[in-house]
């Protein structure tokens, strides 16, 4: 029988006397992974971390998957840990994915091995890899809801100086040569730098059946000043 598990708590560490309802919850997790239809997890960084941790084996069930923190004080220090053991369970069925604290790689394994995909949700869209991203999305024509908010365009490149040449940067954040085809997409929400969002809008063909489009932009100035946009 499919298993519908929604958790929320604030409970900052797990400590010794650690709720016993929390204990029961992971205890449920692991024996129910592969029953699990429906996982909606809200916890602080170390409690979250111990509950994807439960799972125990492949997630062949699991059609919904949201993971949120409930405070950012160890969101950075738990993030990549979070992602690691998410992607160490396979998920064949998984339609609802919604991470709104999570930096993933276009290329993880979370988002390959999930062909399925009809929602998708991040609030931390990964800018620095765009034909990884349209890899994705070739990869996911029933995609029903697409809604991203993507970092400041230098963001992506503050760990990268000198910044990439011209062509480098057309490779890196340059449009898909031909339009990717989302026949099914009715919901397009992107918010965050403008030349990436346009480079998205340009890569895609206009879906016939979006009733939904919400666009909101910002001009990074150091993009500005340095021609970024010319590279295409």
């Amino acid at each position: 029988m499919p298993l519908s598990l929604n958790y929320w708590s604030t409970m900052p560490y797990i400590v010794e006397g650690t709720p016993a309802a929390f204990k029961t919850v992971c205890s449920i997790m692991s024996k129910a992974t592969a029953r699990l239809k429906v996982l909606s997890l809200y916890a602080d960084g170390e409690p979250l971390k111990a509950l994807v941790d439960a799972l125990h084996g492949p997630v062949n069930s699991l059609e919904y998957l949201k993971i949120g923190f409930a405070s950012i004080r160890n969101r950075d220090s738990f993030s990549s840990s979070v992602l690691r053991s998410l992607q160490a369970s396979h998920h064949p069925n998984l339609r609802h994915l919604e991470l709104p604290a999570f930096r993933i790689s276009w290329n993880s394994h979370l988002l390959q091995d999930s062909p399925k995909i009809t929602h998708l949700i991040l609030n931390h869209a990964l800018q620095e890899d765009m034909p990884n991203f349209f890899n994705f999305l070739e990869a996911v024509p029933a995609l029903i809801i697409l809604r991203l908010d993507f970092p400041s365009f230098s963001e992506g490149l503050e760990d990268r100086w000198p910044w990439p040449a011209g062509s480098e940067l057309s490779h890196i954040y340059g449009p898909h040569p031909s339009r990717i085809q989302l026949p099914n997409l009715k919901e397009l929400c992107l918010s965050g730098d403008a030349h990436i969002m346009g480079v998205l809008l340009r890569s895609i063909s206009a879906p016939k059946n979006l009733t939904r489009l919400d666009l909101c932009w910002e001009v990074d100035a150091l993009a500005h000043e340095s021609n970024i946009g010319d590279a295409n």
